[in-house]
């Protein structure tokens, strides 16, 4: 393998000898994969996604060799906005980290992300602000609040479906490309009573509220008397950056908590970042989703599209370069992406609830492969499951060497526990003896 980062160390106890042996668990990150993190707080789940995108984008060499570091993207919400997004910290292992955050709680999330340790050098806090060219018909669709389901829309959403559809004839006519200008321009000009108008400007001001603000052009005088009319300049080009095209060995945090942000909403925009990450980047790539559980909710249909989403760039993880990461305490979120991942990794939970969902989507926990006494001891092994340690579920990992053949876990699994991260843990556990 010519890219691999140090992971973990089985903690499984050698037969022959009686004694723990120490055996390193390397990830390897030069070809795509999927992972699925579980685990009840404070087992150590994201401490083990930390190492991972350490992985992925530190060329440290002492945690392994990374000739061609991958960009990173990764996605947070949470209704509470105490706490920064945990997977920041390894900005503290000298990786560039970008938060891009809801330009209404900038001031807040500032003062929340520099008030990590080193956060000066190599982490920035910047607003996430949309592009005309980042929205399309059916991206305008979604946030407007469109639900193929729903029968009876409210009459002012009838009017902006007709509006998008006439734009849409226009644009599938070859005449141009979507522009939220005019889409605002058609909008100004429909006649709303105060009834509609109001949840109307509602949805409009908290989408406006991420698009990139106009440049501002400078105003001057006419000409003084006695001087000529001056010539008419060429308007000056304005030079926009993709904030949401990564580069290799940094990593971009989209940071959607905001008190009037809804997780629909995030999850719909959480969709846009990650189609313009995976078309605009050159590189490999790594996306991770960090306590998915606040926000990939059933049955919501923003969190519906961002899954299916994923669910496409799991399934074509090949042809797109991308290593997909979820963690998340509740298993339970979307058995669809815990079936295409090819690595889970279980840490300590109790839950009866969560432990069916693992039996009934990994191989190695199912009852043809280990029978119900089998499940039974395995339940009782997660439940004792130490701080940081997990067991891994990876039918294609390669676990040792047969002759010439290479033998792969199957429907086995190993228990470890994962290394201590080279950057700030911004997860640690406050106790009482280590509180300030």
């Amino acid at each position: 393998m010519k890219t691999v980062s140090l992971t973990a160390a089985p903690t499984d106890v050698s037969p022959s000898s009686g004694k723990k042996s120490f055996r390193p668990l390397f990830l390897n990150t030069n070809t795509p994969w999927s992972a699925f993190i579980c685990g009840s707080q404070g087992s150590g789940k994201s401490h083990t996604l930390g190492c991972m995108l350490e992985g992925c984008l530190s060329n440290n060499s002492k945690i392994g060799k990374l000739p061609h570091p991958l960009a990173g993207m990764v996605f947070h919400y949470n209704k509470s906005a105490g706490a920064p997004c945990e997977a920041a910290g390894v900005h503290s292992g000298e990786i560039q980290t970008t938060v891009l955050c809801s330009p209404t709680n900038l001031a807040a999330m500032r003062g929340l992300y520099q008030a990590q340790p080193g956060a000066s050098a190599h982490l920035t806090v910047e607003p996430l602000y949309l592009e005309s060219s980042h929205l399309n018909i059916e991206r305008m669709w979604r946030l407007m609040a469109f639900s193929d389901a729903e029968k009876d829309p409210p009459l002012y959403m009838q009017t902006v479906r007709k509006i998008l559809r006439s734009m849409a004839e226009r644009i599938n006519a070859g005449r141009g490309e979507f522009d939220y200008n005019e889409f605002s321009r058609l909008i100004d000009e429909e006649d709303f009573d105060n009834k509609q108008k109001a949840p109307l400007r509602l949805r409009l001001d908290i989408l406006e509220s991420f698009m990139a603000p106009k440049p501002k052009t400078k105003k001057t005088g006419g000409p003084k008397k006695g001087q000529s009319v001056p010539q008419p300049q060429k308007a000056p080009t304005v030079v926009t950056k993709n904030i949401l095209a990564g580069k290799p060995g940094a990593l971009i945090v989209i940071d959607l908590t905001d008190p009037f942000l809804d997780t629909d909403t995030a999850c719909l925009l959480f969709e846009i970042c990650l189609s313009e990450f995976l078309d605009k980047t050159d590189c490999g790539k790594v996306v991770a989703l960090d306590e998915a559980h606040n926000y990939m909710s059933a049955n919501a249909p923003g969190a519906d599209i961002f899954t299916e989403k994923l669910l496409n760039t799991a399934r074509e993880q090949r042809h797109k370069g991308a290593r997909i990461i979820v963690a998340t305490q509740e298993p339970t979120i979307s058995p669809k992406l815990l079936d295409l991942c090819s690595m889970t990794f279980v840490h300590r939970f109790t839950s009866p609830a969560w432990f069916t969902t693992i039996k009934a989507h990994i191989g190695g926990a199912s009852i043809a492969a280990i029978g119900s006494e089998g499940q039974s001891k395995m339940f009782e092994e997660i439940m004792g499951l130490k701080l940081g340690e997990s067991l891994l579920f990876s039918p294609t990992a390669a676990i040792g060497v047969e002759g010439d053949e290479i033998e792969t876990m199957k429907v086995g699994r190993v228990k470890f526990k994962t290394r201590p991260r080279i950057s700030h843990d911004a997860g640690a556990s406050v106790l009482a003896s280590n509180a300030p």
